[in-house]
C-alpha cells in the first residue's frame, strides 16, 4: 500500500491514538473515532455516504501506483 494514495497520506500519531482509546475505556465509552478532526469528520460522512461510493473511493485511492 505504500505505493497507493492511502499510503502515502499523512496518518494520525498513533500514540495519540492509543491514548483517546485508552481513556474512552477507562470512563466505559463503548465508541470512539480516534485520530484528528478530520478523521472523526469523516466517520460521520460516512454514516450517510452509501456504500457502493465509499467503495468507489476507496478503490481510488487504494490504487497501487506503477
Amino acid at each position: 500500500m505504500g505505493n497507493s494514495t492511502i499510503g502515502r497520506s499523512p496518518k494520525n500519531d498513533r500514540v495519540d491514538v492509543a491514548r483517546q482509546g485508552f481513556g474512552a475505556l477507562m470512563h466505559d465509552v463503548d465508541h470512539i473515532v480516534g485520530g484528528d478532526r478530520a478523521t472523526k469528520e469523516q466517520e460521520l460522512q460516512n454514516r450517510t455516504t452509501p456504500y457502493e461510493v465509499m467503495a468507489q473511493r476507496y478503490a481510488q485511492i487504494a490504487r497501487i501506483d506503477d
